[in-house]
């Protein structure tokens, strides 16, 4: 039952709940940290603050690609970009909807209710979070602002009033026993959506050679190993039984305009274009970064 979270939820009835305790959380630096020794280990190198500046094609299919120290070419190259996969694929003459939406994140610091084996509890329809973290809470509105990114290749950023206002209304209603925390620390990441919301995924069928993986809206940490095997078994012509190519295909039709839900609310949203809009320049260099949210 809910008996042990009423000291966060408060009195309020909820029409139904899912208890999933086989449900796990990903911390970026160890997951980062295993990849890095797994491709020591098989001899690889990692090319760091080396921005890609645009993708070769050439003959209709992918050379490589060009870096701020030059040129590697190569066959096969996975585009992983995030909220730049866009403009990156752009330079290839290639469109492909992948729109940027910045998110809130917010840290109580310390506080009396954390207890380290508390679930994460997120009421999923009205759209927040609080997830137990270092002897606090980690709290979301879960926001949605479209941002796309400028040339400093950088995802964080710093909440606007109006999500940390959103933060303290959706606190007072849903998690009462949080409404009066002090907020340490806040900052913002950038998750990057197609339309339909499902993951770009696989070859492009107009770039022969050009493998997407983006679009993940989120779940690019949790999602990434399951994302390198279905890439790695398609690239080598073999199934990958547990996800259907097709669905993710980036060359599936999408609309050219969405819905994003601006306060969280599944329910409620706002039309928008998935598009770059036309007054604003695309940016040539672009590389990964940190700052995802969660």
């Amino acid at each position: 039952g809910l008996s042990a979270f009423r000291p966060l939820l408060g009195k309020q009835g909820f029409c139904g709940a899912y208890f999933l305790p086989d449900e796990m959380a990903c911390f970026p630096s160890d997951l980062l940290e295993g990849f890095r020794r797994g491709l020591h280990r098989k001899g690889h190198r990692l090319h760091l603050n080396t921005p890609v500046v645009r993708l070769i094609e050439r003959g209709g299919r992918i050379a490589g690609v060009e870096t701020s120290t030059g040129q590697v070419f190569a066959d096969k190259v996975v585009l992983a970009a995030g909220a730049w996969s866009s403009d990156l694929a752009g330079t290839a003459g290639l469109e492909r909807l992948i729109t940027p939406l910045r998110r809130s994140l917010f840290f109580t610091g310390e506080h009396p209710l954390y207890q380290p084996d508390l679930p994460w509890i997120w009421i999923d329809d009205v759209g927040i979070y609080a997830r137990p973290y270092e002897g606090g809470f980690l709290l979301s509105p879960c926001d949605e602002r479209v941002d796309w990114p400028d040339s400093d290749f950088n995802s964080w950023g710093s909440p606007e009033p109006w999500q940390e206002e959103l933060l303290e209304e959706k606190l007072r209603r849903y998690f009462p026993g949080l409404a009066d925390a002090a907020l340490e620390r806040s900052w913002t990441g950038l998750r990057c959506f197609a339309p339909d919301r499902r993951p770009m995924l696989g070859e492009d069928p107009e770039l022969p050679g050009l493998w997407w993986a983006s679009g993940l809206g989120g779940f690019g940490l949790s999602g990434s190993i399951g994302v390198g095997e279905a890439l790695s078994a398609w690239i080598e012509e073999r199934d990958c039984a547990w996800i259907e190519p097709v669905p993710v295909s980036p060359g599936r039709r999408v609309s050219k305009r969405w819905l994003m839900r601006p306060d969280g609310h599944i329910h409620q949203g706002r039309l928008i274009a998935a598009s770059r809009p036309e007054n604003q320049t695309k940016k040539s260099g672009m590389r990964s970064t940190p700052g995802s949210t969660e």
